[in-house]
């Protein structure tokens, strides 16, 4: 057998395995939200039932706006807030509360029990896709920045106040992304280190960022087939950041607390932001991955 032959079968056997994997995935995926109809459809018919509603959930996503609590101060007219929610309903709605003294703010709520009042409601949908609904109505809308909080980080009524005033002093056109340093789960490199500076880093944490929206258009809307959860998020955003020369920032003068959990398998998180970067169909990205993955292990290794 030829060499070439054999590169071919190599290929071809890759290829194969990486379908299984992404099949074993959405087996996985719907298993774990024990949606039975979704399993007779694809079981059946071959129909996977998302597909259905494919039209109706992008439509969806646009009637929402009027959910946007506005706010007068300086720089609202330039963020938007957006506190996503997935069952921490009592401190979605305590970090809204907060928000809205700054920023124009709205919560969206993914397939939580009893949804904070006044949310934007939708199935389970997860964090890509609700960064993809976030990104999109602060695209129509006209903000410049989007301020991305989880509902799992806790923020004092002071950090938040010293975030608006660290806000309000900063020339976000250098900006690409700022986050308040953190306790809790987090990469060591985003924890305070100083009193109250600004550092550059290698990326901050998806739980809570403000970002360019510009940024985020390079690679939003994200494929929630290939990438639902939305682990390796983080690392693109700082990889387009630092592409269109903007900063990277970690504010150690404000400090919030991100609550320990996932709730899903961190293997299929992991795995899904591998191929996903791929997808990207860019080789830059792909070594700067590599060069992220690595340097947060090897600080992982040294503690």
């Amino acid at each position: 057998m030829s060499l070439k032959k054999i590169e071919e079968e190599k290929e071809d056997l890759l290829l194969r395995i990486s379908n299984l994997k992404k099949k074993l995935l959405w087996y996985n995926r719907i298993y774990d939200n024990k949606n039975l109809i979704s399993i007779i459809c694809y079981k059946i018919f071959n129909i996977q039932i998302e597909q259905i509603f494919k039209k109706a959930i992008k439509y969806n996503y646009k009637l929402k706006t009027e959910n946007i609590t506005k706010n007068k101060s300086l720089i609202s007219d330039k963020i938007l807030c957006t506190i996503v929610n997935h069952n921490h309903n009592e401190n979605a709605l305590s970090l809204y509360n907060l928000q809205i003294n700054y920023f124009d703010s709205v919560i969206l709520d993914s397939g939580s029990q009893n949804s904070p009042k006044g949310s934007v409601r939708f199935g389970n949908i997860y964090y890509s896709a609700l960064l993809n609904v976030a990104h999109s109505i602060a695209k129509k809308n006209n903000y410049e920045y989007l301020l991305f909080i989880c509902s799992d980080v806790l923020i004092s009524p002071n950090e938040s106040a010293k975030m608006f005033e660290r806000l309000l002093t900063l020339d976000l056109n250098k900006i690409g992304l700022y986050s308040p340093s953190s306790k809790g789960f987090s990469h060591p490199f985003c924890k305070k280190q100083t009193s109250n500076q600004l550092r550059e880093v290698p990326f901050v944490e998806g739980f809570m960022f403000l970002c360019d929206i510009k940024i985020l258009d390079q690679f939003c809307p994200i494929n929630t087939k290939e990438n639902l959860y939305g682990w390796g998020l983080d690392i693109a955003k700082s990889f387009f950041s630092k592409k269109n020369n903007k900063l990277c920032v970690i504010d150690d003068n404000v400090e919030v607390e991100h609550m320990n959990g996932t709730g899903y398998s961190r293997e299929i998180a992991e795995y899904e932001m591998l191929i996903w970067v791929r997808t990207l169909n860019n080789d830059e990205i792909v070594s700067f991955f590599e060069e992220q993955i690595n340097y947060c292990i090897k600080v992982k290794n040294e503690l």
